[in-house]
């Protein structure tokens, strides 16, 4: 069975409240925006009028002379100094020395010894007491590494002894340098060797060094003329030639 087809009236559609009312709405928010302008502006005339500040005219004075210049305002005074009193302290009394006859001087000659003399005695002779001990002076006194000698000659090799290379270190073409200090007694022999600074390498150049420096021997260092035990630092070189 066919359907009939339904003819319907033509009916308006969409929004029809607002359609009926924009006009009006539009009308009413025109005016409330333009009196509330109206109200803004008007407040800020009203604000200029009544609370800005009234502006003054200065006057010109027009000068045609340096003689018809005004005098110049006065100098402000300084305010008055307040005295202060001087604490009343007696002065120091300055003594006058009194002179003295000739035969109640001292006569007294004083000879100093010259350093050619000074360097002739020998310390270990004179024998120094404190309250009964007997104190003597140790010929053998060997310092410390880190004490600071000032002499006049300092050590000089005799006899150099060249360090070995490591075996290791010349396979790998290692070079380096090291500081080694040594203690020189008074009769130029080594009592002592250190390390001062190393290769910062692993190639076995501090061992070669610090045996090679035992061998050595020097000059001893002169202080006051005399032969003393002082550390010395010299450096080993390990070069492929």
């Amino acid at each position: 069975m066919i359907p009939k087809p339904v003819f319907t009236a033509a009916m308006p559609y969409g929004a029809f409240e607002l359609k009926r009312w924009y006009q009006w709405n539009m009308m009413m928010a025109t005016l409330i925006m333009a009196g509330a302008v109206t109200v803004i502006w008007g407040g800020l005339f009203i604000y200029q009028l009544v609370i800005a500040e009234e502006v003054v005219t200065l006057e010109t004075l027009l000068i045609e002379s340096v003689l018809d210049l005004p005098p110049p305002p006065p100098v402000a005074q300084k305010p008055p100094q307040i005295e202060i009193t001087k604490p009343d302290i007696a002065q120091p009394k300055i003594g006058i020395p009194k002179p003295v006859a000739d035969d109640e001087l001292l006569e007294e000659d004083v000879v100093l010894a010259t350093k050619e003399e000074l360097a002739e005695v020998n310390l270990t002779d004179f024998d120094y007491s404190s309250d009964g001990a007997s104190i003597k002076i140790s010929e053998d006194f060997l310092p410390s590494s880190t004490a600071f000698i000032k002499v006049e000659v300092q050590p000089k090799f005799v006899k150099r002894v060249v360090p070995d290379y490591p075996h290791l270190a010349r396979r790998s073409s290692t070079e380096g340098i090291v500081w080694v200090k040594i203690l020189v007694d008074k009769t130029g022999k080594v009592r002592d060797v250190l390390i001062a600074k190393s290769s910062g390498t692993q190639a076995g150049f501090e061992e070669a060094a610090l045996a090679a420096a035992k061998l050595c021997e020097f000059s001893p260092a002169i202080q006051n003329g005399r032969p003393i035990a002082i550390w010395v630092t010299f450096p080993f070189e390990f070069v492929l030639h």
